[in-house]
């Protein structure tokens, strides 16, 4: 578990990962394991998973989360509307890319060195990665004549399955890891495949945190430096070039003059109307996640990242 220098934050994350045990929080997991953000425990746990702090979160949290998520969600990801069963709601029971492999994450770390029983996962990866190496949440770009896949949705499902090959040695993603890798690596890491030196979003060479489905450049560089590691490779000449560009562009200049964003605050989320039914509304937050509004609390997460993997040339 991460050493936090900051008592506040750690006694925060305490009051959080408790509060995960409450019966609010498990009325809100029953009544569905995703939503309002960004306060539902979802999101509680995935940030104290960010911050290294997951082995705070109580084993029989994690284990109810499991089982509501198995039996919440369905286990393929449908391309077209007719694919999906009459008593499943298309809106608030199909799992897009991102949260699958948000999800896998936390309840592997979280209940380690057990391996989660989610059977259809292994299934899923080698299903819906496009020729292309990635993933997409949008079903539609499945059924293209030319499917490309989304910077952002494959990142969270090659994290996902490179935290499963050195967990339990699941060798059967290693050739999706590395059709994976080389995605991003003939991207520049943020480009398209016809201008990999020219990010597609300026905004994702700034890093964020935390980050929950959030994509930027220093997260890629995290994922290539960790797979490389794992299968023993130098560091692509890609992620070298990357790594250098956020050493100039960010991390060469003083924290209070560094480019700072978030991605939590005043956003779309679904709550529950007087009804009890989910309807569109504002996201809410929660105290440990406000404390990220501060960019002095953000950079030293995001620097022990950025220094974190192979070593640079």
């Amino acid at each position: 578990m991460h050493k936090c220098q900051d008592d506040r934050i750690f006694e925060s994350a305490k009051s959080t990962a408790e509060w995960l045990s409450s019966s609010e929080a498990k009325t809100m997991l029953n009544r569905d394991p995703y939503w309002p953000k960004w306060h539902s425990p979802w999101w509680r746990m995935h940030l104290l998973m960010e911050m290294d702090m997951i082995d705070l979160v109580p084993r029989d949290f994690t284990n109810q989360f499991l089982e509501v998520f198995n039996r919440h969600y369905l286990h393929f990801f449908p391309l077209r509307i007719e694919e999906v069963p009459p008593s499943v709601d298309p809106v608030m029971q199909i799992v897009c890319q991102c949260a699958l492999g948000s999800a896998i994450k936390m309840f592997t770390l979280s209940l380690k060195p057990d391996r989660p029983v989610i059977h259809w996962f292994s299934d899923w990866c080698r299903q819906y990665q496009m020729e292309d190496g990635g993933y997409n949440c949008d079903e539609a770009a499945y059924t293209r004549d030319f499917p490309k896949s989304s910077l952002i949705s494959t990142l969270p499902m090659l994290e996902a399955m490179l935290l499963e090959c050195k967990l339990f040695g699941v060798k059967e993603h290693l050739p999706l890891l590395e059709k994976g890798a080389q995605y991003y690596l003939r991207r520049g890491l943020v480009g398209s495949s016809r201008s990999p030196s020219v990010s597609v979003d300026p905004s994702w060479d700034v890093p964020v945190f935390p980050r929950f489905y959030e994509f930027d450049g220093q997260r890629v560089l995290k994922f290539l430096k960790d797979y490389a590691e794992f299968v023993g490779i130098a560091l692509p000449v890609e992620a070298q070039n990357y790594h250098r560009t956020l050493e100039t562009n960010i991390y060469g200049m003083a924290r209070e003059s560094r480019p700072f964003r978030t991605v939590f605050d005043s956003q779309f989320s679904r709550v529950l109307d007087s009804s009890g039914e989910f309807v569109k509304g504002k996201s809410e937050s929660f105290p440990l996640l406000d404390m990220f509004l501060d960019f002095s609390v953000v950079w030293p997460w995001l620097e022990r990242e950025f220094l974190s993997g192979n070593k640079q040339p």
